[in-house]
């Protein structure tokens, strides 16, 4: 696992939390020494929501691509969810003003979006890519 973290550059966010958690780089006067799991859990819990945020994120970046590629054009009401979906995963509750009543088409992508307000990102991001999945099948 030590060569996995190396390679794929992740050994460098444990390292810099460890140093944080430690007390800092040696080399400054710190007292960072090795990281150990067991005397270090809230660290723990830190690394492993890491990841899978991370994988959370490249799932939602190939759904992004994915719904751009799609074999058949989705209908209006689909393309409003996939919206304000991508919307709330990105950005989170709308914010600004409600646009003028006379453009409807932007009048109906602020309610949309702002129907998902105070679903998390990341579940705003689970929903989409559930949604583009069942569109490519």
């Amino acid at each position: 696992m030590f060569n996995w973290l190396v390679n794929s550059g992740l050994f460098v966010v444990l390292e810099a939390a460890t140093l944080v958690l430690k007390g800092g780089d040696p080399k400054l006067g710190g007292d960072a020494g090795y990281f150990n799991w067991k005397t270090q859990p809230k660290f723990a819990t830190f690394a492993a929501n890491f990841f899978l945020d991370m994988d959370l994120q490249q799932q939602f970046e190939a759904a992004v691509a994915d719904s751009k590629a799609l074999s058949e054009r989705p209908s209006n009401e689909t393309l409003l969810q996939l919206y304000s979906l991508y919307k709330q995963a990105t950005e989170g509750d709308v914010n600004g003003e409600a646009p003028n009543m006379f453009d409807f088409v932007a009048k109906a992508k602020y309610e949309a979006w702002s129907a998902l307000k105070g679903t998390s990102q990341d579940a705003a991001k689970e929903q989409y890519i559930s949604l583009v999945n069942k569109l490519k099948n």
